[in-house]
């Protein structure tokens, strides 16, 4: 059965925001014949650029976005300006945020941000063979870094968590695919048939035989908020305790604790440590988990600077308990922690039942 139109009863824009309207709908269910209302962002079109450089690296920018409020990897882009046609402002976005222009300029297709609220779409483009023209040129209310990122880390970097911002996602799937359907014509209209062009490294074949396992291992790692650590101390008792953890750019995990907690006390300078990192599942089929072993050890100096920096990149809201000063007498004696892994293990029940692949070096 096709789902049906709701026929609009009333629509009302009730307050206007420098990037989108909200607007309220009432519409009538085709399958109940009850009404219904629905709030909506009414939000400008936005463009994106798969920017390549000449010698085949892919022009990637991070900046700091308040609404996850931590730092995000994303493709150059912005909004469509007033009076521009979406490929002229894909070209001032790239140039403006990253100093980069020029090369052979393809729409790879169009993307719609989130149907069920946004009413806007996101412009896609392909530039092949882009140079360094100048210095970006920011707007008042941006503060970006430029990175330049070899083809075949693309699909990696999203697939450990690097890249987690939807539309640029789609973005490099659009790419993938070779879609050139320019702008999105009316509902249910053909894309004409074409030979598709293959993302460098992109797998037709299931993810977990293409994908190497410590990718796998790491991506699982960068999704997770919280491990559980087991220790054992000198009376030879097990103990384990649940963390906050960030994981590096090297799969390391880093977590802070107190030095006089019983797994403080176990790890000591440095200690064995077994991990588990895994969500709760309602249904032992949809199991995903890694157990690592390796071991722990408390930070001093630049390392312990350097483990605070990931840490506090994953959870911001850190730095404010730190410096509260009604929090002090209890955050004394914190420690950052670092567990370094020697050997994982990747349960996927998905694949079949008790699905374990072992990695004997992470």
């Amino acid at each position: 059965m096709t789902p049906r139109d709701w026929h609009r009863t009333r629509s009302n824009v009730e307050s206007e925001h420098r990037v989108f309207r909200v607007r309220k709908d009432a519409a009538v269910s085709p399958r109940t014949g009850v009404e219904h209302e629905f709030n909506i962002l009414e939000a400008d079109d936005q463009v994106a650029v798969v920017a390549l450089t000449e010698d085949d690296r892919l022009v990637l920018v991070r900046q700091y976005r308040h609404g996850l409020r931590e730092v995000t990897l994303e493709l150059p882009g912005g909004l469509i300006d007033e009076g521009m046609s979406p490929e002229e402002s894909a070209r001032a976005e790239l140039r403006q945020e990253t100093g980069y222009g020029g090369g052979e300029w393809t729409a790879l297709g169009c993307l719609a941000v989130l149907p069920a609220v946004f009413t806007n779409h996101v412009h896609v483009f392909l530039a092949r063979g882009v140079r360094h023209l100048g210095e970006p040129e920011f707007d008042p209310g941006e503060d970006i870094a430029t990175d330049l990122v070899p083809l075949a880390e693309a699909r990696r970097m999203v697939m450990r968590g690097e890249i987690v911002h939807a539309p640029v996602v789609g973005a490099l799937f659009l790419w993938e695919l070779g879609a050139e359907c320019g702008p999105p014509g009316p509902p249910g209209a053909a894309v004409a048939e074409h030979e598709p062009t293959a993302m460098p490294g992109s797998p037709a074949a299931p993810l977990a035989s293409v994908i190497p396992l410590r990718d796998r291992v790491l991506a699982l790692l960068r999704t997770h908020f919280t491990a559980t650590v087991a220790t054992v101390g000198e009376d030879g008792l097990p103990h384990a305790a649940t963390v906050f953890y960030a994981a590096d750019g090297n799969g390391r995990l880093v977590f802070l604790s107190k030095a006089d907690s019983r797994h403080g006390g176990d790890i000591g300078a440095r200690g064995p440590v077994a991990v588990t990192v895994a969500r709760e599942y309602a249904d032992w089929r949809d199991i995903q988990g890694v157990q690592l072993w390796g071991d722990a050890e408390v930070l001093r100096g630049a390392a312990k600077a350097r483990a605070m920096a990931v840490y506090l990149r994953r959870f911001p809201f850190v730095s404010g308990l730190l410096e509260d000063p009604r929090l002090a007498a209890r955050l004394r004696g914190i420690e950052v922690y670092r567990v370094t892994s020697s050997r994982a293990a990747l349960t996927d029940n998905r694949q079949g039942p008790f699905g374990r692949e072992v990695l004997e070096d992470l």
